[in-house]
């Protein structure tokens, strides 16, 4: 929720989708909605300026609700109870959870047949627990996970693809730029969207490397890719670029690519 409360400490407006206040409903038409400013002196309308935020891989703030995806503002308090119950789970056994979520045969497995794979990791462990954690993680956050796993929501499903419609219809239009920060183009629909969109003369793509690994696997991924359109990856030797890096260089890159675009 970090990009909701940064818009709305700076006062910014925005659109997540959700139309509403007492019962906010979520629906892919509410970002095709535009906002007017109305001048007192001549009622001259003037558009305003407003942020489209679109979460391709759901929020915590979604709660699915029959074939609806309602607003969750008890969001907070659902993340921490979560965290208080299962937190000790993961200590010991991380790294042993993590190679079976990466097969794709376990991921698209149902209940049972996880159970039956966890039988054979932790047999002398609270097997139950973890069965508990998945079916209370399932119930409780409307998230898309980066795993195989992620098309047997189909409501979840559905979001994800329309957002990603509207990700492809964006990178083909006129004057556009795509800054690209935290995200390692592991998803493979994202980065085949990416790629196809490439052919637009005027997209503009820069990519912040957070460290000098990440700058390894971007070059790797865009090398394999065929296009004469320019990719400017920003790395810098002696330090990481986080978030108050980002902020520093961002206005650099604008005012350049805007720049360009007045002309």
């Amino acid at each position: 929720m970090f990009f909701e409360l940064a818009l709305e400490s700076q006062s910014l407006y925005y659109n997540d989708g959700f139309l509403g206040r007492f019962n906010p409903r979520f629906d892919m038409l509410n970002y095709n909605v535009s906002l007017n400013s109305i001048s007192n002196l001549n009622f001259k309308k003037v558009p305003k300026t407003h942020f489209n935020l679109i979460k391709f891989h759901g929020s915590l703030n979604w709660n699915r609700l029959d074939e609806q995806i309602m607003f969750d503002y008890n969001y907070l308090k659902k993340i921490t109870d979560f965290y208080d119950k299962y937190e000790g789970l993961f200590k010991t056994d991380y790294e042993e959870l993590k190679k079976l979520y990466s097969l794709e045969k376990f991921c698209k497995s149902n209940i049972e047949e996880k159970y039956d794979e966890f039988k054979k990791i932790f047999t002398n462990r609270k097997i139950n627990d973890y069965i508990d954690f998945i079916i209370d993680y399932k119930s409780n956050f409307s998230i898309v996970n980066p795993t195989k796993e992620k098309f047997t929501e189909t409501l979840l499903s559905l979001s994800y693809h329309d957002m990603l419609r509207l990700f492809s219809t964006h990178l083909e239009r006129e004057h556009v730029s795509l800054f690209v920060f935290g995200f390692s183009f592991s998803d493979e629909h994202i980065l085949k969207i990416t790629e196809r969109s490439m052919i637009n003369p005027e997209l503009k793509i820069v990519i912040f490397a957070y460290d000098k690994k990440s700058l390894d696997k971007y070059l790797d991924i865009f090398s394999k890719i065929n296009s004469s359109n320019e990719i400017t990856i920003v790395f810098e030797e002696d330090k990481n670029i986080n978030i108050d890096c980002l902020i520093e260089m961002y206005e650099k890159f604008s005012d350049k690519l805007y720049k360009e675009k007045r002309r």
